[in-house]
């Protein structure tokens, strides 16, 4: 049985969640002290991240498995730079972790919607806490207007999406208002368009 995983951020007292779609790989055990040096990650001081980290960035999300040396042969620089750089990234929480974007449709999820969702009074932190434990929501993101948050639901295809996630979302206590835009087709879908 393969898990999902779940990283959820906590900031400014919000909670987020941010899934992806299958753990391929067990995730490695945190130990006490690497869990509590992630809570305080370190300011970054952005004159430090130049042309060339940029350029590895841009690398590494078009495909986070390319080697160091594919990458050190493509800028023209050695591969302890290209090491020592990333290093200095993911330390300085520039580059937050590597991972993979899964294609919805072969996993079996080709149906999306996104579903603008309208907290109660005060009930947003409690919305966003049962939202967090539908596995059919892969994003949840606070938005201005018209809505509080912006949901994305996936399921299998359009009947289970009705019968599941459209359903359930708008059933939970503290929410009073929804609106479903099913997605027709994906032209791009990135983390980042640098």
């Amino acid at each position: 049985m393969v898990d999902k995983e779940f990283s959820i951020a906590k900031v400014s007292g919000r909670i987020y969640k941010d899934v992806i779609f299958q753990k391929l790989l067990p995730s490695p055990k945190k130990k006490p002290e690497e869990k509590a040096e992630e809570k305080t990650r370190p300011s970054v001081d952005l004159s430090k991240v130049d042309e060339t980290d940029l350029n590895i960035i841009k690398l590494l999300v078009k495909d986070s498995r390319t080697t160091l040396s594919a990458i050190g042969t493509e800028l023209g620089i050695g591969t302890s730079t290209v090491y020592k750089r990333i290093t200095r990234l993911v330390k300085e929480g520039v580059i937050r972790r590597f991972t993979i974007l899964a294609d919805g449709d072969k996993l079996g999820l080709g149906s999306a919607a996104y579903i603008g969702v309208t907290c109660a009074k005060g009930m947003k932190d409690e919305v966003i806490r049962k939202l967090l434990d539908q596995p059919e929501v892969v994003e949840i993101h606070e938005v201005l207007e018209p809505y509080d948050l912006l949901v994305k639901v996936r399921s299998r295809d359009l009947q289970s999406l009705k019968e599941g996630p459209l359903n359930t979302v708008s059933e939970i206590e503290g929410i009073s208002e929804t609106r479903s835009i099913l997605v027709l087709n994906t032209l791009k879908e990135a983390l980042y368009n640098l």
